[in-house]
């Protein structure tokens, strides 16, 4: 475990959990939120989970448990059950991406940590503190806030900020599968069509289609501001990779686990073409700066 700075990713299957990628990541957040019907759900099977968490636990890991995105009444008792799964093996938070997921966590489980996701939608301290009163620790800020906007919350709020610094932006969800809808010889359950990298394009805008979520065509990369933001305070990080693979994975992590570890250690970041020049060698559609800058950035580079 590294006192100094924790670098988080997200696994939806048990599967998933294999080789030596988790060697360079602190922490994983469990499960798919977005849809119930994938085969291997850890919100769903009850066994993986419990499997996956103490796997995870007994090579160090904290493990973070995310919850469903815009459930129905009907799931909020099969929600509860995974849930409580999770805390009687030892999960270290709850990582919510609804107010109804938050007021149930908040109600059901009292002393459990809560991570608030950005799909929660607070913009500002005033609303990341009402969050506090309900048990929240962490935020991982909404993908449209700018990286002015969050220094606030992170100065000015008593949550901990975790900020995405790789990985594809979600920019919209749908009720049901939009790849399913495109093929009838779908089943009930899939086994994982949203790993399978279909894209969406239009002129130069691309975007990717993971299922029942869209996502930014274009994994947003922070490589080049990490001493930006490391200077400012930062030291909880997520990349995402809930529809990736594990050399995808561990190659990101290993990345970017280097550069913090030497800018650190007090590094001059002379190493940080190298970073970028790796970087660029793995994403096939090159990257992009999201809203960080308080324009949708496509560039790379600022």
């Amino acid at each position: 475990m590294y006192d100094s700075f924790e670098i988080n990713t997200t696994v939806s299957r048990l599967k998933d959990i294999t080789g030596d990628w988790l060697d360079v990541y602190d922490g994983v957040y469990l499960g798919d939120p977005y849809c119930p019907l994938l085969t291997g759900n850890l919100l769903e099977e009850k066994q993986d989970l419990f499997k996956a968490i103490k796997m995870l636990k007994s090579v160090g890991k904290k493990v973070y448990l995310s919850s469903y995105l815009t459930p129905k009444t009907d799931d909020m008792i099969r929600i509860r059950e995974i849930i409580r799964v999770a805390i009687d093996n030892g999960i270290d938070a709850v990582e919510v991406l609804d107010l109804g997921c938050l007021y149930l966590v908040f109600r059901v489980f009292k002393n459990v940590k809560i991570h608030i996701n950005g799909f929660v939608k607070a913009f500002n301290p005033a609303s990341t503190d009402i969050l506090h009163s309900y048990n929240g620790v962490r935020i991982l800020p909404n993908w449209e806030l700018t990286l002015e906007e969050i220094d606030r919350i992170k100065d000015e709020s008593r949550l901990e900020v975790e900020l995405q610094i790789h990985g594809p932006l979600p920019l919209g969800y749908s009720e049901g599968c939009l790849i399913q809808a495109s093929d009838i010889s779908f089943a009930k359950t899939c086994a994982g069509a949203c790993y399978d990298n279909y894209f969406l394009q239009h002129d130069e805008i691309l975007l990717s289609n993971a299922g029942r979520v869209i996502e930014s065509g274009k994994d947003l990369s922070m490589i080049n501001h990490m001493k930006e933001i490391l200077k400012k305070g930062y030291r909880v990080f997520r990349i995402e990779a809930r529809h990736k693979d594990n050399l995808y994975r561990k190659k990101i992590g290993n990345i970017y686990r280097r550069a913090i570890t030497d800018i650190l250690s007090g590094g001059k970041g002379s190493e940080e073409l190298q970073y970028v020049h790796e970087l660029a060698s793995i994403g096939t559609n090159n990257y992009c700066n999201g809203y960080y800058f308080a324009k949708a950035g496509r560039d790379f580079i600022r």
